[in-house]
């Protein structure tokens, strides 16, 4: 069989065109007044695709691009039964969308339920020291490059009287994280709290001046610890890493996940599964300490109704917006309104 193709010889881009003889022993061509031979274990026929050029990679560096591939080039160039059903599966529509279907379907679920299996067992498994060097990063963050934060200007008695609340509250369980409380002003998110990687807990002086009463704020301070004894902080972290490494593998674009990174740290939003996770363990909590799990109902009540208005107001930031209250207050809600202390006095 003689067909005509293109020549590189490796060394130079220019081209030359030849007519190659190839059988079953091997193929041959003429090219500047030189003879090229080369047996079937000295090339390389590339698979084909559709009608696209073909390309023959030459054992010493050299090439050869078939332009207009025939059907009796085809033919013998995949003669093998492996390279005709993948000629066969790559020419064929309904194959080519049931595979994009199925890898659509294969990355989807590996995001949604691999990813976060994943992401829960590395951070289980990471020292909490690594997780706290994070968790200041995120904080320094905050403070010097967002603007978020500013110097608490509650008194030290009430924070003395807050950080002791909630200390009891922990000294009734059998097993609490460790903590460090920080008491933090910010005109961007209002009254709010939140748990950073590595166990620091932040709550804004809003949310204390918002509660009618210390229970209130104890129990705030319950669910934020249910976050850092799940390392919910960390697992979204790892969660949108290594959804960006699947995208990256999907893709190749890696600049995008670099560039993302910085925001996954500060976005420290939750999934609905994590605010249930640590709202069962505040409930726990608030029982065994014989806090009325009504005093999380009547804050979080506040708290929406707070949120719902700052998001109606146009001039609502960005950054206020990552922080707003989780969706389903009321579903959430219910299983405290049901809830009765179960404390042991």
């Amino acid at each position: 069989m003689k067909f005509s193709a293109r020549f590189f010889d490796g060394t130079r881009a220019t081209a030359h065109e030849v007519s190659v003889t190839l059988n079953e022993e091997g193929l041959s061509f003429e090219a500047q007044d030189k003879h090229y031979a080369y047996r079937k274990n000295q090339y390389t026929i590339q698979t084909a695709v559709a009608d696209a050029s073909r390309v023959i990679e030459l054992e010493d560096g050299g090439r050869l691009e078939v332009q207009h591939p025939s059907n009796e080039f085809t033919s013998f160039s995949t003669s093998k039964t492996s390279s005709k059903i993948i000629y066969a599966l790559e020419n064929n529509f309904r194959y080519i969308v049931l595979a994009l279907t199925l890898t659509v379907a294969l990355i989807w679920s590996f995001i949604s339920y691999g990813v976060p299996f994943l992401a829960e067992q590395v951070a289980q498994a990471m020292p909490l020291s690594t997780e706290a060097a994070m968790g200041e990063q995120v904080l320094q963050a905050m403070e010097f490059e967002e603007h978020v934060f500013q110097p608490s200007v509650l008194s030290v008695a009430r924070q003395a009287q807050i950080q002791a609340n909630l200390q009891r509250l922990c000294q009734q369980q059998t097993k609490f994280p460790p903590y460090k409380l920080l008491f933090r002003r910010s005109s961007l998110i209002g009254a709010n709290a939140l748990a950073l990687p590595g166990g620091t807990l932040i709550i804004t002086d809003a949310l204390v001046q918002l509660a009618q009463h210390d229970d209130e704020i104890t129990a705030v301070l319950a669910h934020e610890l249910g976050h850092i004894n799940r390392r919910h902080a960390m697992r979204q972290v790892l969660q949108s890493t290594l959804s960006g490494l699947v995208m990256v593998a999907v893709i190749g674009d890696f600049d995008s996940i670099a560039s993302g990174l910085p925001a996954s740290l500060l976005q420290l939003r939750y999934t609905r599964q994590m605010e249930l996770e640590a709202d069962a363990y505040a409930l726990q909590a608030l029982q065994k300490a014989c806090i009325s799990p009504r005093a999380f109902v009547n804050i979080l009540e506040r708290l929406s109704g707070t949120h719902e208005k700052n998001e109606a107001d146009k001039s609502t930031s960005n950054v206020e917006r990552l922080f707003a209250t989780h969706p389903d207050t009321a579903i959430r809600l219910k299983a405290f309104r049901d809830a009765e202390i179960e404390c042991e006095k």
